[in-house]
């Protein structure tokens, strides 16, 4: 080898090692690197890897073998001509160097999208889980506080005008008075609240029969008096109201007013924003607290939502799919992704994270029994082929 080319090779090597480090290049390192065009269309090439890269950033994560093969197809890394070898010989040592920068280098990138990926990548959480005690609870006006479980004494609820049913299930039931009006000064607010993952059956002294859903709270009087029969209700619940025309049932939420003389319907009101009245039999009418002339009447099979802007939208809905909660049952028709993940998560008190925010919308069908596992919740969800849920620790992921 000829002094020329040793100096050249040499060259070479502390230009590879100042690559290698990062380093900026003298200027007499430039220009020799100018010189040779084999040097400069992969340096050229390795800008556009990177720029290709880059662009990746606000898209999908990228394809690894696919940004590999289109950046090998360059040409970077083909069998040289025959009047290329002799050229190829001398520069041998820079190739590989720079055949194993090009692979580092995009390896390298691969890796800083993976890593920079949750600082650009927003996740959603439509649902995040509580850290509290989850117990069925009954308080009084008095003051009185009762957990309301399998082993609560009959005494204490006759002491607030209850009992306490365990035959077939597990329910509350208010004593009615042969003379109510002898009670009059004895009537109390009562206030009953589930928990996440727990749903209660309970009947008023009227005979009204009401299922409250997970996380829910319904206020009413020990005892009903005057010309209506009023509850408050924030959450969900099925009521399954005792007929008395002269004695209107009224459930109050904190944007509707609902009227019934005798009727089955569901209620729905755990945020402003999702307020619906299903009806399943009867008659009812429905209307907005802040405007008592916006009122709507709805027939059996229609459900009343009230939205954003105050007005009621109403629709002819499969009422299963609003009531089968109350048989123990997880059932959507045509339901949107957000909005069954969310009563998963109220059921099993998880976080909910979408990772790819275009699922929320994705209308399902999905079943699942309530008593089941969360695992096997999960993996009913992951039937369905456009969505992937994982659990970790006590959220589950959704992409």
């Amino acid at each position: 080898m000829d002094n020329k080319h040793y100096m050249k090779e040499q060259n070479w090597d502390q230009i590879v090692d100042l690559m290698e480090e990062g380093q900026l290049l003298s200027d007499d390192e430039l220009a020799l690197l100018e010189q040779d065009e084999e040097a400069m269309r992969t340096i050229r090439d390795l800008h556009l890897c990177k720029n290709a890269m880059m662009r990746q950033y606000d898209e999908d994560a990228p394809d690894i073998e696919n940004e590999w093969k289109a950046f090998c197809e360059k040409g970077i890394f083909s069998e040289p001509t025959p009047a290329e070898s002799e050229k190829k010989e001398k520069n041998r040592f820079l190739w590989g160097a720079l055949t194993g920068i090009a692979a580092s280098l995009l390896v390298l990138l691969l890796f800083s999208w993976w890593t920079n990926y949750p600082l650009i990548h927003q996740d959603f959480v439509v649902f995040q889980a509580i850290d509290s005690v989850q117990q069925i609870t009954l308080q009084t006006s008095s003051g009185d506080r009762i957990d309301i479980k399998k082993d609560t004494r009959q005494e204490i609820m006759e002491s607030v005008g209850t009992l306490l049913s365990k035959k077939d299930t597990f329910e509350l039931a208010y004593i009615a008075k042969e003379n109510p009006d002898a009670y009059n000064d004895k009537i109390e607010t009562h206030r009953l609240s589930t928990p996440r993952g727990k749903d209660f059956k309970m009947t008023l002294e009227d005979g009204t029969t009401i299922w409250m859903n997970a996380e829910s709270c319904l206020e009413y009087p020990s005892q009903f008096t005057g010309q209506e029969r009023v509850v408050h209700l924030k959450g969900e619940a099925y009521f399954k109201v005792a007929k008395n025309p002269e004695f209107p049932f009224v459930i109050c939420t904190d944007r509707m007013q609902i009227r019934v003389l005798g009727t089955e319907l569901n209620v729905r009101n755990y945020i402003s924003q999702d307020s619906h009245v299903t009806l399943i039999n009867g008659s009812v009418e429905v209307s907005d607290n802040k405007n008592n002339k916006n009122l709507v009447r709805l027939t059996p099979g229609e459900d009343a939502l009230l939205d954003e802007n105050n007005t009621f939208v109403i629709k002819e809905v499969d009422t299963d799919s609003y009531t089968y909660w109350r048989d123990g049952y997880f059932y959507f028709d045509n339901t949107p992704l957000k909005e069954v993940v969310q009563e998963l998560g109220r059921w099993y008190n998880i976080n909910i994270v979408f990772e790819n925010e275009k699922l929320m919308d994705l209308h399902i069908r999905y079943f699942c029994v309530r008593s089941e596992t969360l695992e096997r919740a999960i993996s009913l969800l992951n039937r369905m082929k456009k969505i992937h849920a994982t659990l970790s620790g006590n959220t589950i992921y959704i992409r």
